[in-house]
């Protein structure tokens, strides 16, 4: 049955419970943080991450990922694209963000956008974070 509401948001936590699962420290924050929706760390805390986490209409090719997708890169932060948040059944994309910036593409609108094209190979690629 599809969840009405907040798929972003229902995404972001989605994305904490499947790292929590994988042994990460994870702190959502605040809805106006700029560039990154979860905090995580191993458990020594010699590893931390930024992450930003982007959801679409189950079925959709692409996530908008806004026009800052395009400046920001950094080997310690990384996208969680998830296709389906609105429902039972998800798919995760985690993909570094040297690889979003280099291929975001902006469409007529003006709309800034990631495709499913180019996150395909990083579908569960969650060994991207290193538990060291």
């Amino acid at each position: 049955m599809p969840v009405k509401g907040q798929p972003g948001m229902r995404a972001v936590f989605l994305a904490a419970a499947e790292l929590v699962d994988r042994g990460w420290t994870v702190c959502p924050t605040s809805r106006n943080a700029a560039g990154a929706d979860l905090l995580v760390t191993n458990e020594s805390c010699k590893r931390v991450y930024s992450i930003q986490v982007k959801s679409n209409a189950g079925g959709a090719n692409f996530w908008l990922v806004g026009q800052r997708a395009m400046k920001l890169s950094s080997p310690t932060h990384i996208y969680i694209f998830v296709n389906g948040a609105g429902g039972s059944q998800q798919e995760y994309y985690v993909v570094p963000s040297t690889v979003v910036k280099r291929r975001v593409r902006e469409d007529k609108g003006g709309f800034f956008f990631f495709t499913r094209d180019d996150a395909e190979k990083y579908k569960d690629n969650w060994q991207l974070l290193h538990k060291r």
